[in-house]
């Protein structure tokens, strides 16, 4: 979308920042955020920024940008998609005209285990006056798909295959294909809320 918004002249912002998810609350106030940048003009380098455990960083962005229709689903989204990591950073894109009327985007990656997530999350106004949202996520395992499942989906229930490989399915949006590699598995994710 970002391209397609580049071609069409609409001009974006992106907003970049790394969250450290401490244990208890930091005893100072956490640094500035980084600057908005217009693009075409290069990503600004990722600034380090401590966060409490109830404030993520595409909230921050989302707050920064006015993104005020649909706070609510970026909040519960992006606490969703962290929930677990011990930290986390994202590349927020947005519109620079009538932000609160369009999508909102966020590339994050969550550090769990030794390994990071990484996550292309949205949420945008709908027609009907309400908020639509969803992520997709890749995550690469050092081990098979089988030891992948018990250690990352065991609350997943068997829905069928995609070609030939294993996907499952936890309540009614939430997919996770399991795709074995030569060395490893890489598991997708996604859900879309409406």
């Amino acid at each position: 979308m970002v391209f397609g918004a580049l071609a069409l002249g609409v001009p974006i912002q992106v907003l970049s920042q790394v969250a450290a998810t401490p244990a208890v609350a930091p005893a100072a106030p956490p640094p500035a955020a980084t600057a908005p940048l217009a693009m075409p003009a290069p990503a600004s380098p990722v600034v380090s920024v401590t966060e409490t455990p109830r404030t993520t960083v595409p909230e921050r962005h989302a707050q920064k940008r006015g993104f005020v229709t649909c706070a609510a689903a970026v909040t519960a989204l992006s606490q969703h998609i962290v929930s677990g990591s011990k930290s986390h950073q994202a590349l927020t894109t947005a519109s620079d005209q009538a932000t609160d009327q369009h999508a909102l985007h966020t590339l994050v990656i969550a550090e769990r285990d030794g390994s990071p997530e990484v996550f292309s999350m949205y949420v945008t106004p709908s027609a009907a006056g309400g908020c639509d949202s969803g992520y997709s996520s890749v995550r690469y395992f050092d081990s098979s798909c089988a030891a992948a499942r018990e250690t990352a989906a065991a609350d997943y229930k068997y829905l069928s295959d995609i070609g030939s490989y294993a996907t499952y399915v936890k309540g009614s949006s939430e997919y996770l294909t399991l795709i074995p590699l030569p060395k490893g598995c890489l598991s997708i994710r996604s859900e879309t809320i409406y």
